[in-house]
């Protein structure tokens, strides 16, 4: 009968190394297939609002610190290291900060091309606790077998659990919205721990919505506004009082003497 025993290896040591094939085989996988987010910082998410009826102007608020415990302190103390995106119905207000320095921008709704949001799961981190997890059960089945669970197989369980977690825990958003001269800016956040701010796609996916509508809203006003500017201009040398027209040269109408221009 074939043995395992004599190339060294047993059966455990055989298990192992498929697990260690398929974390292979999954990371590979769901990196092809990853949703691609733009670059940038991944901000802790501290505030997200979506209100077209706030009563403070901002239709979307959000706010996002810079990760770990020491910004989170720097937070605490004053120190101004929050990345914002608001928009209210006649712009967008980006601030980027960090311990480096802050970025300003505003730009006008009507200047809007092209919003976008998405959410990227590390499903990879999933599938990698999940083999964990269930080896570190056969694990413990086959050293309750030879007489008593080992500290093996609760560290292969342990090390999946800490793989689940992190699955929970990296899970990020991104809102990005473009411009028609091509500059691009927004936030990408994952869920606060600290603040216990969750990650929420539905929210997100209301203020792209909410910021289209207030883009063809501007886009229209802007549009009625200037089909009634032309409208009511006057030609060169037509009298404002009388209508009369006159040659575009004239200071003065020659039927009624109103300056003209003037």
């Amino acid at each position: 009968m074939f043995n395992l025993g004599m190339f060294g290896y047993g059966f455990s040591e055989m298990v192992m190394s498929g697990i260690v094939l398929l974390i292979i085989v999954a990371l590979f996988v769901t990196r092809r297939s990853a949703i691609h987010v733009p670059p940038g910082p991944t901000l802790v998410l501290q505030k997200m609002k979506v209100n077209e009826n706030a009563q403070d102007g901002y239709l979307i608020d959000i706010d996002g610190r810079t990760g770990g415990f020491i910004s989170w302190c720097l937070t605490l103390i004053g120190f101004d290291a929050v990345s914002s995106l608001k928009v209210t119905a006649s712009e967008v207000t980006f601030k980027g900060a960090g311990l480096h320095g802050q970025k300003h921008v505003v730009t006008p709704l009507t200047s809007l091309a092209h919003t976008e949001c998405g959410y990227s799961k590390p499903i990879g981190y999933l599938i990698v606790g999940t083999i964990f997890i269930f080896g570190g059960i056969f694990e413990a089945m086959m050293e309750r077998g030879n007489g008593g669970i080992g500290s093996r197989s609760i560290a292969i369980f342990l090390i999946g659990v800490g793989f689940m977690v992190a699955y929970w825990l990296l899970k990020k958003m991104f809102i990005f919205i473009e411009t028609y001269g091509g500059a691009t800016f927004g936030l990408v956040f994952k869920r606060s721990v600290i603040e216990n701010v969750s990650v929420d796609i539905k929210k997100a996916i209301q203020a792209i919505h909410l910021i289209n509508i207030k883009v063809l809203e501007a886009q229209g006003l802007q549009s009625t506004m200037i089909m009634v500017a032309e409208a009511t201009r006057k030609p060169l040398g037509v009298c404002p009082e009388c209508n009369f027209r006159n040659d575009p040269e004239d200071a003065f109408c020659s039927q009624c003497g109103k300056r003209l221009g003037g």
